[in-house]
């Protein structure tokens, strides 16, 4: 990725549904006004911001939410596709496997 990166961090516990995650992602990353208010607009504003990265926090309490996880599942594939964009997801769910015990 290039430098110059345009940085945002987004709370996936904001983005439930459709008006309401568009609103709040429209306010953090301060899309125009002419923002349309879906994915496809979304990923054409996205496109227009390049280079940018994009942190979830809580990104684990969008799974299983219809229209949550379909934006989540487009974030995804815009990171996996294109090179100047990045997806960075932090979860709050731990796993039991995510410990073990320690013997002194």
């Amino acid at each position: 990725m290039r430098d110059n990166i345009r940085s945002f961090t987004l709370d996936g516990r904001k983005m439930q549904g459709r008006e309401q995650a568009h609103a709040y992602i429209k306010e953090v990353l301060g899309l125009a006004d002419y923002y349309g208010s879906n994915l496809d607009a979304l990923h054409d504003m996205l496109g227009e911001m390049y280079p940018v990265s994009i942190t979830i926090e809580h990104a684990d309490v969008m799974e299983g939410r219809e229209y949550a996880s379909k934006l989540l599942n487009m974030l995804r594939t815009l990171d996996r596709s294109e090179e100047e964009f990045e997806l960075r997801e932090i979860n709050d769910r731990i796993e039991d496997d995510d410990f073990s015990e320690v013997s002194d």
